[in-house]
């Protein structure tokens, strides 16, 4: 309500009552994150899909992709489904989140993966011990 409590040869007024609702989001998403190789070597492509999903509706929008905090780049939500392929130099864990944007209809929802970039060596050293627990006996 606004009013206006007049001035020298302006009378005081007040306009009517203002009610205004303000819509949010009606639907609950959730985004689901993997990697296509994980561990991975540096330098090399890896494709990160964010899958998100709704009972309420079909996903629009776009997902940031972030590793650490910084972008790493964003994507277009195509038949629920965002990618992004990049690389890293950094050996080691990076914990990498992808964040669907939400729309008037359907809410922001966010999910992550670590990645792990090994050198070839141990990449080489996961790959026998899994060979290994692979080719023995069960029990």
């Amino acid at each position: 309500r606004a009013v206006f409590g007049g001035s020298p040869g302006n009378a005081m007024s007040a306009s009517a009552l203002l009610t205004q609702t303000v819509g949010t989001a009606s639907g609950t998403t959730q985004t689901t994150l993997v990697s296509s190789a994980n561990p991975t070597l540096q330098r090399r492509p890896v494709t990160f899909t964010a899958t998100v999903t709704s009972a309420a509706g079909t996903p629009r929008g776009s997902v940031e992709f972030r590793s650490g905090g910084a972008v790493i780049g964003t994507a277009r939500v195509e038949e629920g489904r965002a990618r992004l392929t990049t690389s890293f130099r950094k050996l080691g864990s990076h914990s990498v989140t992808a964040t669907y944007s939400g729309n008037d209809e359907l809410s922001a929802s966010s999910g992550s993966v670590v990645q792990r970039i090994l050198t070839p060596r141990a990449l080489r050293a996961i790959h026998r011990q899994a060979r290994r627990a692979a080719q023995r006996p069960p029990g």
